[in-house]
């Protein structure tokens, strides 16, 4: 059986970093609602995870338990590839160079493969050829599994490389953070490629995460900028008064 108690821990870290955003307010903006949306996905793909692994090891596997599987095996893979595409679009508003996504063709390269995800997801339960839940053999990979990978790593590749790219977008401190969810993850699955046991993915990614609302997601921050600028603003008008006085 699988060790999921990385999995565990991993929910009380996504429950206290959306605790964090709202408590402090983070809500207001693209990139704050985007960050919460990728925290959400990440809750939602570790309990997806957890139902699919602790189901999923049952053999001869009861009806319930069955049922249980499947539908946390077809969340998780809608859910965590939509999260790796979600993550992309936070890095492009943080960087504010989502302008990149206006044209047409670059919407259609963005969206193309989460679509390629959710139609194989369609076609799954009258082919099988991604994965199948029976109550004889329990959960079986079918041979579509190596094309969930792959997309999942074409956007992680991706948002890695733009990840380097914009470097100079962001103070070293903000973009060594913004990196390391992308090197933690990364690890992870190079991680359970050898260790197929240790569910260790989930819990990297909450680290990351928990990382850059440290690092990144910082309100007062902005607050300051804010009131500086509108210290600079009333000390113009100050002036403008006193010259024409």
């Amino acid at each position: 059986m699988s060790i999921v108690y990385f999995d565990i821990c991993s929910i009380p870290l996504f429950l206290m970093i959306l605790f964090v955003c709202f408590s402090r307010k983070m809500t207001q903006g693209s990139t704050n609602r985007l960050f919460i949306a990728t925290v959400l996905l990440s809750l939602f793909s570790t309990v997806a995870d957890l139902g699919m692994e602790v189901t999923s090891n049952m053999a001869p596997m009861p009806e319930p338990a069955r049922i249980i599987c499947c539908i946390s095996t077809y969340t998780y893979l809608a859910v965590r590839n939509a999260n790796n595409a979600v993550l992309l679009l936070f890095l492009l508003a943080l960087t504010r160079t989502t302008f990149l996504l206006r044209k047409r063709w670059a919407q259609i390269a963005f969206c193309l493969p989460y679509a390629c995800i959710l139609a194989m997801l369609v076609q799954n339960p009258f082919t099988h050829n991604a994965f199948t839940v029976t109550a004889a053999e329990g959960y079986t990979r079918g041979p579509l599994m190596l094309v969930f990978y792959s997309i999942a790593l074409v956007y992680g590749l991706v948002g890695l490389a733009y990840c380097i790219y914009c470097r100079r977008y962001l103070p070293r401190n903000k973009w060594g953070s913004l990196l390391s969810i992308y090197i933690l993850a990364h690890l992870a699955v190079i991680i359970q490629f050898f260790y197929q046991r240790l569910l260790v993915e989930m819990f990297f990614t909450a680290m990351g995460e928990m990382l850059i609302m440290l690092t990144i997601m910082r309100p007062e921050e902005r607050m300051d900028s804010e009131v500086g600028i509108g210290l600079i603003i009333w000390e113009g008008l100050w002036k403008s008064v006193a010259s024409e006085c």
